[in-house]
C-alpha cells in the first residue's frame, strides 16, 4: 500500500462509517419522535416493524462491511493491517519512534476490532441471519444495539486517527451531526384526505 492507495481507502471507509453514524443517529432521533407521539406512541404498526428490521438489518451490514477481511475489500480492518504491513505510508512529520508506536497501536486495534465481543456478535448475526436468513442459533449470541454502538464509536476513532497520519486530504472529524432537518417530512400529512 502506498500513500495514494491509503488516501484512497479512507476516503471510502469515512464516507462508509459517516453513513453508518448518519443512519444510526437518525433512527434513533425518529424513536424519538414516535416516543414523544402520544398517538405513535402506543401505535402498533407494521410500517415501524419495517423501519426497525431495515434499520438493523442495514446497520449491522454496514458494521460488518467495515470488519471484513476478504481479499478485494475496503474496509477499516483491512486498512489497518496493510498500514501495518507499510509504516512508510504513514506521516512523515513523525519520528521513527512515532511509527513503531504507530504501528504496535494498529495490531492492538485490528486485533481488538477482530476479537472484541461487539465485533464479532454483530458479524455473526451478519453473516448468518442477514446475509443467509439462517434460522439456527449463533454461537456468539445476538448483537445489542449497544454492541453496534460500541463498533459504531470505536471505527469513528480509527478512521479520525489515521485519517490524519495516513491520508493526503483533510477528512472531516466523525462522528458528523445528523441534525433535524430531516424531521421537516412530518410536518405535513402523507396522505391527502379527500372531501
Amino acid at each position: 500500500m502506498d500513500r495514494q492507495r491509503s488516501t484512497e481507502w479512507l476516503k471510502t471507509i469515512h464516507k462508509n462509517v459517516s453513513d453508518l453514524c448518519i443512519i444510526n443517529d437518525l433512527f434513533w432521533q425518529f424513536q424519538g419522535v414516535l416516543r414523544e407521539n402520544s398517538r405513535l406512541a402506543v401505535s402498533n404498526n407494521i410500517f415501524f416493524d419495517w423501519v426497525n428490521a431495515i434499520f438493523s438489518e442495514s446497520i449491522v451490514m454496514r458494521v460488518r462491511r467495515e470488519v471484513d477481511t476478504a481479499e478485494g475489500s475496503i474496509s477499516t480492518l483491512r486498512l489497518l493491517r496493510r498500514l501495518q504491513a507499510n509504516p512508510s505510508v504513514l506521516n512523515g512529520t513523525i519520528t521513527e519512534a512515532d511509527i513503531t508506536t504507530h504501528i504496535e497501536a494498529l495490531s492492538r486495534r485490528a486485533d481488538a476490532i477482530r476479537q472484541a465481543a461487539p465485533a464479532i456478535i454483530v458479524r455473526g448475526y451478519a453473516d448468518r441471519r442477514v446475509a443467509h436468513a439462517d434460522p439456527r442459533g449463533l454461537q456468539d449470541g445476538y448483537p445489542m444495539f449497544r454492541h453496534v454502538r460500541e463498533c459504531i464509536d470505536q471505527l469513528c476513532g480509527l478512521v479520525n486517527r489515521y485519517g490524519r497520519v495516513a491520508c493526503d486530504e483533510d477528512l472531516s472529524i466523525l462522528p458528523p451531526v445528523c441534525g433535524t432537518r430531516w424531521q421537516e417530512v412530518f410536518t405535513f400529512p402523507w396522505i391527502d384526505q379527500e372531501d
